[in-house]
């Protein structure tokens, strides 16, 4: 759907994704976001591409407890061939949300680039708002602000671990978790990547299908999703079919009896 050719969100919609987008959102969009979010029911996943610049949209999800921050996370090092970036990033998903239960044993990777994001703290709670980190890097990534250096090491103004690449806001949560009341739920990923299809992990598909589930209050769905089976047909030569009858008509019966027979010849010379 095209923000710029509609003046409302639909009044049938289920929820509002924006996944990498290219581009910085206008006043006017925003205003959209803005007015779908104070909604007493919204759902939204914004999965970040870090090479765009979107400030408008980022100003949108810092107001709302979560800061993208203009880093990438990773880990750099020196070795005796040279110097070794690595952006491609393992992280581990976290065990204090419903989103991550089914998959909170299990490590990932995330492909491509990534950029950190700033979590707001408890003063959160008084504006009925409850951030939660979803997933977090391996304590040996940071957030690098300088990232086109050879050799980048962490200084002031980079993110130290931990660094939260994914989190979730929720906006008019009941304290009680046995009450179900409609509130407002957002998803956030610093990765546009994670579902891409050569390079995407079941466990992110799990994640993200979490994610979704939780957002439109679907919570017994979430869990594991199941693999899909695949039919495959095995081509035989006129040679392998042979060969597969003498080993499995006389020659695996005949291992079976010679082991049979030496076991009774031992048995009866004892």
């Amino acid at each position: 759907m095209n923000l710029s050719e509609i003046s409302a969100f639909p009044t049938d919609a289920n929820g509002v994704l924006l996944i990498g987008p290219k581009y910085d959102l206008s006043e006017r969009e925003v205003t959209l976001l803005r007015d779908y979010w104070a909604q007493r029911r919204a759902a939204m996943l914004v999965m970040l591409d870090p090479e765009s610049q979107t400030q408008r949209l980022e100003q949108f999800l810092a107001s709302n407890g979560i800061l993208p921050r203009n880093d990438r996370v990773l880990f750099a090092e020196s070795t005796s061939k040279g110097t070794r970036k690595e952006f491609s990033v393992q992280a581990s998903f976290s065990r204090d949300s419903i989103i991550t239960k089914p998959v909170r044993d299990a490590t990932t990777t995330l492909a491509g680039q990534t950029q950190s994001l700033a979590l707001g703290d408890d003063k959160l709670r008084e504006q009925g708002l409850v951030v939660t980190p979803l997933i977090t890097a391996s304590p040996r990534y940071w957030g690098e602000m300088a990232f086109f250096d050879d050799l980048p090491v962490v200084g002031e103004g980079d993110t130290q671990p931990p660094v939260h690449v994914a989190a979730s806001v929720e906006r008019g949560a009941a304290q009680d978790q046995r009450l179900r009341v409609d509130s407002a739920r957002m998803v956030v990923v610093g990765n546009a990547a994670l579902l891409d299809k050569q390079t995407r992990l079941a466990e992110n598909q799990d994640f993200i299908a979490g994610s979704l589930n939780w957002m439109l209050n679907r919570e017994r769905y979430i869990g594991i999703m199941p693999k899909r089976k695949h039919q495959y047909r095995l081509q035989l030569t006129d040679r392998q079919r042979e060969l597969l009858f003498w080993i499995t008509a006389l020659l695996g019966p005949a291992v079976v009896l010679g082991f049979g027979m030496s076991v009774w010849a031992k048995r009866r010379a004892s």
